[in-house]
């Protein structure tokens, strides 16, 4: 999916990677102590995989990458289950080649109810996101994924990337 131009995803890397320094720089020298957060990314754009690791790496995030429908199915049925998910949270790009990500959304539910997923697209019209609501998904964020997004994300949600107790 194309978003922006060069020049505008030139600007959001740079922005990015400020906000990671800092926020690298404010969490200080405890990173031994950090709970990893397991993430499942579902996108099929480079560009896009590289940004969403980035950022999420900045929480510590332990991130499997899916870059397509299939690839995603067979990960989501070999690895979530209704009682004890390998996932904490899902990152899923709407705009899939193939089955799609509506489809892949749709999966994932049928196996795991209470698995958060959020939906991560660059163009999402009024009848995708009605599809998608129907199936059920947590939080809906445009393309590019920043460090404000993912963090209310994960924190909303409850997925721990503070220090332990």
């Amino acid at each position: 999916m194309q978003y922006g131009s060069p020049l505008e995803m030139k600007r959001v890397a740079q922005v990015t990677e400020q906000l990671i320094e800092d926020l690298r720089r404010s969490r200080g020298s405890h990173k031994e102590h950090q709970i990893h957060p397991r993430v499942l990314v579902i996108e099929d754009d480079l560009n896009d995989i590289i940004l969403i690791k980035r950022v999420l790496d900045v929480f510590g995030c332990e991130t499997t990458v899916a870059t397509s429908s299939a690839e995603a199915l067979s990960i989501v049925k070999d690895s979530i289950c209704p009682t004890q998910p390998d996932f904490d949270i899902v990152f899923l790009d709407l705009g899939l080649p193939g089955v799609g990500g509506a489809e892949v959304l749709r999966c994932i539910r049928s196996l795991n109810k209470s698995l958060p997923v959020v939906v991560v697209t660059g163009d999402a019209n009024l009848a995708a996101r009605e599809d998608i609501a129907q199936a059920g998904y947590v939080a809906m964020v445009n393309k590019p994924l920043n460090v404000e997004s993912a963090s209310e994300i994960l924190s909303k949600h409850r997925i721990n990337t503070e220090f332990r107790p």
